[in-house]
């Protein structure tokens, strides 16, 4: 056969496919024992991470338009200071200026708290029957929310109605 035939070729490729892995390993042996100077010490790392800042602050009143299987108006306000909530779900609200049996807003309090970035919300009551309410929301921008549904929860103002 020709020297540079594929015969060849193979066999160096072979060769070449053995020899670069041992050589880089002697190389790196090689610079380990060049240089007698010490390795620094790195400082241990602290594993916990710094403090989330909540991106929404208490007070503040968060509504959600109708989403999913809730076809009303969702409110919560977030009381400062206390950890608590008030949500209304404006399920069929009184019109101004009528006088109404029922007020047609169905009320839950509970508390709220920020843990890993997530606001995790704890009911004391239930609503109206069928229709969740969000146990976590995760940001979704600088003054929105997002709850397990995908319902989207933005700031209305800074504090309680």
């Amino acid at each position: 056969m020709p020297a540079g035939g594929p015969h060849t070729r193979r066999v160096r490729a072979g060769y070449q496919a053995r020899m670069v892995p041992a050589l880089l390993l002697l190389s790196c042996a090689a610079r380990l024992g060049a240089s007698d100077a010490p390795v620094p010490e790195v400082a241990p790392q602290d594993p916990t991470p710094p403090a989330l800042q909540a991106p929404i602050q208490p007070p503040a009143t968060l509504v959600a338009e109708p989403c999913g299987v809730r076809p009303w108006v969702r409110e919560i306000d977030l009381e400062a200071d206390n950890y608590r909530f008030t949500a209304r779900d404006l399920v069929s609200p009184c019109p101004p200026g009528v006088q109404c049996v029922w007020s047609g807003i169905a009320v839950r309090t509970g508390t709220a708290e920020w843990r890993d970035g997530v606001l995790v919300l704890s009911c004391e009551d239930s609503g109206p029957p069928g229709v969740p309410f969000p146990e976590r929301m995760a940001p979704a921008g600088p003054d929105a929310l997002q709850d397990e549904e995908g319902c989207v929860y933005r700031v209305r103002s800074s504090g309680p109605r």
